[in-house]
């Protein structure tokens, strides 16, 4: 899943994320873009969630916390 915008404040800028990381895995599981979607849609607030992404060729890690959406 590729990155193309990232809000200022969000918890993906929160994360360390940026236009043109690829996100490869959510909590340990790949990340196609309609499996993501919906397991994005299901993550509560307050659970930290684990990212796995490649930025360039080097692979990287981050966490980011899920906020409520409104």
């Amino acid at each position: 899943l590729l990155v193309t915008e990232i809000e200022p404040g969000s918890p993906a800028a929160k994360a360390g994320l940026i236009p043109g990381d690829v996100i490869v895995r959510l909590d340990g599981r790949a990340a196609g873009y309609a499996p993501l979607a919906r397991r994005l849609r299901r993550l509560r607030p307050g659970r930290g969630v684990r990212l796995e992404f490649l930025r360039g060729w080097t692979a990287s890690e981050t966490e980011a916390e899920p906020v409520a959406r409104h």
